[in-house]
């Protein structure tokens, strides 16, 4: 196991005011300290009353927008989301009287509201003798939650055995019960960390309290939040973190996790290799499946409601008109548009939902474009299986301070689990298993994208392909897989083909030089042993390449098509980036009925987080997926960071505080602090050696420093 290593006295942020009349400062971080202002029609920032100091500025760090968020409340922690422009760079401040007046750097338009972070002076002097910190200013030293510094003052109670020790002897009188007294209270409060050193049990009142520092924050603002606190909860032994979120639209999304910055490149950062947590959900199920859009319309529609009735059916709304959201109309129907339900109807916004019956209502969510265009067409099924629809994507983040895009998709990791765990349930994620999801296709957790079906000949003969979630966990070469999604078909005599497609994004996956497609299948057929697919793509010109493959059925197998040695099927050579469409279906004379369950359909190898050189944060993020409301509950959450204290009980200079909470291990160590003799005098003789060694090799390294 690898040692953490002491630090030397130099490294302290502590000193003494050996004179006395040190001016005083103190330092304001932004929203953390309410440290809020307006531009004024000058294009100026005026510090002033509430926000402490005006007039007294010493040091301005930077102004950035009130929406920008940081990771936590240090003076110098870097920007995390949102527009991380400082626009004081390069502008100039005046103390007038009671105010300050800051001139950015970079002009922002009347009445933008920003957030400051500067040093001012207290009108405060040291006393002499005082100590005082000085990290991230001048400030009285004091041991305080806020403070994020190595705190004054020592734990001296090696030092009063001593004294008692000789004090008795000089008096002719036994202070050993007294001596032992100090000592019990010594030992457990010296007493190292176990491993595993990163463990969050959410064992406190207020979640942005206590040894491990959160951050959360959401597409529409922490608003988002309707529940956000540690509690007590049913069936835990102690508090969880309970988390519930409102997302009204689908690009909305919420997020919390752990800021950390870490270099993995070296013990006992190098070793660590999983995350640990317990999760627990509303294990909310849904009986509506498979959303497919055919149509060039921007708009989104989104379902409202469950399906009720038991019977399967399947939905088709079409769009009749062109034009935007509230003016174009539709209509939908059952039969697959040989009948209508209803026409004419004028279509909805959130706020206008029209309902189609049993229990469904839908409405539109408009795009970039024009909304609706006329025959854009969405099918979707109601009926069994339930399916669990909401997610939980766990994310770790290996981006460095100078990324020009930290938050892309290069540096994206993500876990995905479904809301299927009604208990507390226990997790352990090896590294190895969160992905980047930019060459991911489907995978029915981390991405879910939407599916269509056809068969031949396209005519309206009884035929049905349903595709629904296939709620199974699979776990192949290591890699688990919770949802599969599971294409059924019940052809006519007549149908001489089929197959089922799943429309890319090139702007969230693109195939561009990528080599294969890759995906698992396990085709169920009764009768035969192996069975002839057909994969196919559409290029970027339209044109259809294919590749057939034998595959075996009732089993699982990992089909991979070299994307260079697909044949054209229709339109012109050569294949042309990025794709937009892949398909997988049975190209002569399918079987009547059977089903193809599929998963992990990507582009190319997994990109995972093993080998990563950073650790930037581990977060939990909930995407909206079509549904509004997301609730979870989270303990026990951890990283294996595990690292053996190479001085044990050897004394703190103080308590060593971090933007994560209490160091998890052994702090800094003036080592004549770590005084032998009283160990010595408790009979702890391994204690006494190990304070030796100590004082041993730090003047070892001092003198190694000073060149002998």
């Amino acid at each position: 196991m690898a040692q953490i290593q002491w630090a030397r006295a130099s490294q302290f942020n502590w000193a003494f005011d050996n004179m006395g009349g040190t001016p005083l400062q103190e330092a304001v971080a932004g929203n953390w300290s309410n440290a809020v202002a307006l531009v004024q029609a000058d294009g100026r920032v005026l510090l002033e009353s509430p926000n402490p100091g005006g007039g007294q500025v010493y040091f301005i760090r930077g102004v950035w927008g009130s929406e920008t968020t940081f990771p936590w409340d240090g003076f110098w922690a870097a920007p995390l989301s949102g527009d991380l422009t400082d626009y004081y760079q390069g502008g100039s401040f005046a103390n007038q009287g009671e105010v300050t007046a800051v001139t950015l750097g970079t002009a922002l338009p009347v009445g933008t509201p920003v957030q400051l972070y500067y040093i001012y002076l207290t009108g405060e002097q040291a006393a002499k003798y005082e100590p005082l910190n000085n990290y991230p200013c001048i400030r009285r030293a004091y041991r305080s939650r806020d403070d994020y510094t190595y705190d004054f003052p020592v734990d001296r109670l090696l030092d009063l055995m001593v004294f008692l020790h000789f004090a008795g002897e000089e008096q002719g009188l036994d202070y050993s019960p007294m001596i032992q007294f100090l000592w019990d209270a010594f030992q457990p409060r010296e007493e190292s960390r176990i491993p595993p050193l990163v463990h969050d049990s959410m064992e406190r009142q207020l979640w942005d309290q206590g040894a491990h520092l959160m951050y959360r924050g959401a597409t529409t603002g922490v608003s988002a939040f309707q529940v956000f606190q540690t509690e007590l909860a049913a069936g835990a032994t102690g508090r969880v973190l309970h988390v519930r979120v409102d997302l009204p639209t689908t690009q909305d999304a919420a997020w919390f996790g752990y800021g950390l910055d870490w270099a993995l490149e070296k013990s006992p950062f190098l070793e660590m290799d999983r995350v640990t947590f317990s999760l627990q959900g509303k294990a909310a199920s849904r009986r509506v499946h498979n959303l497919t859009k055919v149509g060039s319309g921007s708009a989104t529609l989104v379902i409202l409601g469950d399906y009720v009735p038991q019977e399967k059916q399947r939905f088709l709304v079409q769009a009749e008109t062109t034009g935007e959201v509230g003016q174009a109309t539709f209509r939908w129907s059952l039969d697959g548009g040989l009948t209508w339900e209803a026409e004419g109807l004028v279509s909805g916004d959130a706020l206008h939902p029209v309902a189609l019956g049993d229990g469904i209502e839908v409405y539109w969510e408009s795009g970039a474009g024009t909304d609706l265009v006329a025959g854009d067409c969405w099918t979707f099924w109601g009926g069994e299986p339930a399916a669990h629809p909401r997610r939980l994507l766990v994310v770790l983040n290996d981006a460095a301070d100078n990324d020009p895009d930290p938050w892309g998709p290069q540096h994206t990791f993500v876990y995905a689990l479904p809301d299927r765990f009604s208990e507390l349930t226990a997790f352990e994620l090896p590294f190895s298993q969160f992905w980047r999801r930019d060459n991911i296709i489907d995978d029915g957790d981390r991405v879910r994208a939407m599916w269509g079906s056809w068969y031949f000949p396209n005519t309206p003969d009884g035929s049905q392909i349903t595709i629904s979630d296939r709620e199974e966990t699979q776990v192949f070469g290591g890699e688990t897989f919770y949802t599969q999604r599971q294409a059924a078909w019940d052809l006519s005599p007549y149908a001489t083909a089929f197959g089922v497609w799943v429309g890319l994004d090139p702007n969230r996956c693109n195939s561009t030089g990528h080599t294969n497609f890759n995906f698992l299948l396990k085709p169920e057929v009764s009768g035969i042993n192996s069975l002839t697919i057909r994969v196919k793509v559409k290029d970027a010109q339209g044109s259809y390449f294919y590749r057939d493959e034998t595959v075996q059925v009732n089993a699982w197998q990992r089909v991979t098509v070299n994307l260079s040695e697909m044949l054209l099927e229709s339109g012109s050579l050569p294949l042309t980036h990025p794709l937009q469409a892949v398909d997988i279906g049975i190209p002569a004379s399918p079987p009547s009925n059977g089903t193809f369950s599929l998963t992990d359909l990507k582009f190319d190898e997994h990109l995972t987080f093993s080998g990563a050189e950073r650790l930037r944060l581990l977060e939990f993020k909930v995407e909206q997926q079509g549904l509004e409301e997301h609730e979870w509950w989270l303990d026990e959450v951890g990283l294996n960071l595990e690292a053996e204290d190479p001085y044990p009980y050897a004394p703190r200079l103080a308590i060593s505080l971090t933007p994560y909470g209490q160091n998890p291990w052994r702090g800094p160590t003036p080592v004549d602090y770590a005084q032998p003799l009283a160990p010595y005098l408790v009979g702890a003789l391994n204690l006494t050696q190990n304070y030796l060694n100590l004082q041993r090799d730090a003047r070892m390294n001092l003198s190694s420093a000073m060149g002998g």
